[in-house]
């Protein structure tokens, strides 16, 4: 008689240090021999930012939590700071919405996209970007991208609101966009642990 169980599968990056060598190991780990058999709506990610854009260094923890379908969480935390070490300022992704009627989702190769709005901080603001227009994806469990595509968005003159959008902000001067629908250039993150549930067939 076959049973459908739901697992928990880890999928995990940890850094490796090989004398001058530095680079990462990525490793599946299946609970019994189980094979994967549908997509999943319940699944956690953790990775870190890493992020250049007219010279800002930026790079921090990511963090995104899915049940059913609905993100329960996502936070992005990066510090910024140029190469001579001038400029630190600190940017927090939070307040995340998604998008009406939509299912977050993974696929069997670990990818999907998850569209939303999202607040954006600088330093001690936590909304100095409110309501962000974002799209989230993971690419085969290995690394996560983070769309902004506020250029229609309006927002209070500075000093109360912000000097430019959030996707003009996030993107190099030099970057050229190939997407005709627009969007900052893609904030992008390495995943550590991916944990997912499967339904599998024993």
């Amino acid at each position: 008689m076959k049973m459908k169980i739901k697992l928990p599968i880890i999928i995990s990056m940890t850094a490796v240090l090989i004398g001058a060598t530095t680079g990462l190991s990525y490793s599946i780990v299946y609970g019994q021999n189980t094979v994967p058999q549908s997509n999943s709506t319940n699944f956690s990610i953790k990775g870190t930012i890493t992020h250049e854009v007219n010279d800002f260094h930026m790079s921090g923890p990511a963090e995104l939590i899915v049940q059913n379908g609905k993100v329960v969480d996502f936070r992005a935390n990066m510090t910024a700071i140029l190469p001579n070490a001038m400029k630190y300022h600190s940017h927090y992704m939070n307040t995340f919405h998604q998008d009406p009627g939509t299912e977050a989702q993974l696929n069997m190769n670990n990818s999907g996209k998850i569209k939303g709005t999202v607040n954006i901080g600088l330093n001690e603001k936590l909304d100095e970007w409110s309501n962000v227009p974002v799209t989230i994806s993971v690419i085969d469990g290995k690394i996560m991208s983070i769309v902004l595509n506020d250029s229609a968005s309006k927002y209070p003159a500075p000093p109360e609101g912000p000097v430019s959008t959030a996707d003009v902000h996030f993107t190099s001067k030099n970057y050229h966009n190939p997407d005709p629908h627009g969007g900052s250039q893609p904030i992008i993150g390495i995943i550590r642990e991916l944990i997912r549930t499967y339904t599998i067939v024993n």
